[in-house]
């Protein structure tokens, strides 16, 4: 069966590439382009939300610093622990981060860290300035699952679903760099695990699972926008963050290839299986207490 009409055009890894003197040529990563997209376009909407909750210009700028660089380590960790089998076979890999390979979890986690870390340092309120940056995250997180689309990294299970997305054997002839002409991550793995013809020139139809959390997270970024003025204490916004996240990351991972942790359930599933609840205990309890003058 022919693929879809455009499939060509599902992973597009290196969207360009500028040339250097000597005959060299610089790559530029698709998923790096879409991930600075996403923090720049996510800075935008915190710096906003800051002004109007008059916080200091200068702590957001540094909370969002903070956050990008513990959310990137935090992130990058948990990935590699979760692929330490293939990493371990070429450790220098690890740091290649333009290439996709990051888990959410991960990030928030280290943001989380890396944030508390510097609003205790300068002494100043942590769970407003948590709550006024949190909807900005999900603005990233739309934009930054397009660019796993485009690296054809985070993808879904075989469909038959009209929407299914076939990616190539392998990228582009029209770049130099060697990176375009690798096999794509979805050809690759239903090779080593659906027995598909190595000479194949498309997958199989799978899930466009990158797109649907990119919908996700900008359907989560306006509930959260539209629910700020009506928090009850600050932390509420973090908190519904990680209930709806995680509610939705839950049945997204059910259409990825994601390997078993536990019970049949992938790590985003477990991880989403200890924060949903607690974050919704949380948020319960502070809708049942009076108002707070600092909402």
């Amino acid at each position: 069966m022919p693929p879809p009409l455009g499939a060509e055009k599902a992973m597009r890894r290196i969207l360009f590439e500028i040339p250097l003197p000597g005959g060299h040529y610089l790559p530029v990563h698709a998923f790096g382009v879409l991930a600075a997209a996403g923090f720049l376009a996510a800075l935008w909407v915190a710096l906003d939300r800051g002004r109007r909750e008059k916080l200091a210009e200068a702590v957001i700028w540094d909370v969002w610093t903070a956050s990008l660089l513990g959310g990137l380590v935090g992130a990058r960790v948990l990935y590699v622990a979760e692929q330490w089998d293939l990493f371990v076979q070429a450790p220098a890999q690890i740091f290649a981060i333009w290439r996709g390979g990051l888990v959410w979890y991960g990030g928030v986690l280290g943001a989380l860290v890396a944030v508390l870390f510097y609003l205790r340092y300068r002494r100043q309120p942590v769970l407003p300035v948590v709550d006024a940056v949190t909807p900005a995250t999900m603005v990233g997180l739309a934009l930054g699952r397009i660019g796993c689309f485009l690296n054809g990294c985070c993808f879904g299970k075989v469909t038959n679903l009209p929407w299914g997305v076939c990616y190539p054997r392998g990228g582009s002839g029209e770049f130099h760099s060697a990176l375009a002409h690798e096999f794509s991550p979805p050809f690759a793995y239903q090779v080593d695990t659906m027995q598909l013809d190595p000479l194949a020139s498309f997958s199989a139809a799978v899930h466009p699972t990158q797109l649907y959390e990119s919908a996700s997270a900008l359907l989560i970024f306006l509930l959260l926008t539209a629910y700020y003025p009506r928090r009850r204490h600050p932390g509420e916004v973090f908190c519904l963050m990680l209930i709806l996240y995680g509610t939705a990351r839950f049945f997204i991972e059910m259409l990825r290839t994601n390997a078993p942790l536990l019970g049949g359930l992938s790590l985003p599933q477990v991880m989403s299986l200890a924060v949903v609840p607690v974050a919704l205990g949380f948020f319960i309890r502070s809708r049942g207490k009076p108002r707070s003058a600092r909402a």
